[in-house]
């Protein structure tokens, strides 16, 4: 079967936008949690809801049922989120940034957590619901606002620097977003930023 590059958002034809074609499901387990991500294709509000409804019924013995959604067309969507008892702004909120980051439309996602009995921290519980690809960047003191800038519009955190003679930040994109993010950085500083994935 022949594979299909990935396209960035950013590199779409005006009035073309991307939505789901099927479901995925992707499984994870950290310190005694495990958790189980979803994703639907969603055209309106009501199906996405209807996906919500029935996530929560296929695993009513689930600890939290965390969401977001983004359904309709970029002139005229709607986008919601949901913790769903988790802190706030630490698993609803990212799922969101994740389906905007990615550039999709008509999409719901949902991740159900049983909890393990080991709290995560904001931090951990971010990264185990999104999975998140880091970048190095190195640049100069005049670019750190572009690169800020252009890792909040991906759905990503500035996470840490290192400031000497040049700037050396590290950043962390939601791993559905990162396809494109180094050249649209390259491009947009004109040639002045370094970018380098970091391996685990």
């Amino acid at each position: 079967m022949e594979r299909r590059p990935k396209i960035a958002p950013s590199e779409l034809p005006e009035g073309v936008y991307l939505v789901p074609n099927s479901s995925a499901e992707y499984r994870l387990t950290d310190r005694g949690s495990r958790f189980f991500g979803y994703a639907a294709p969603a055209p309106d509000e009501a199906t996405a809801l209807a996906v919500l409804a029935e996530r929560s019924r296929l695993h009513h013995d689930a600890s939290h049922h965390c969401w977001a959604f983004r359904v309709g067309s970029p002139d005229k969507f709607i986008e919601r989120s949901s913790d769903a008892g988790e802190p706030s702004g630490t698993a609803g909120r990212p799922i969101l940034d994740a389906i905007k980051g990615a550039g999709l439309y008509g999409c719901v996602v949902v991740v159900t957590r049983w909890f393990g009995g080991t709290l995560l921290g904001r931090g951990g519980l971010i990264r185990e619901i999104i999975p998140m690809q880091a970048f190095t960047i190195e640049c100069g003191y005049d670019l750190i606002g572009l690169v800020e800038q252009l890792t909040t519009k991906a759905g990503g955190t500035v996470t840490g620097g290192d400031y000497g003679a040049d700037a050396r930040i590290t950043v962390e994109i939601p791993l559905a977003a990162t396809s494109g993010f180094p050249e649209r950085l390259v491009d947009a500083s004109g040639g002045r930023v370094r970018v380098e994935r970091k391996r685990e």
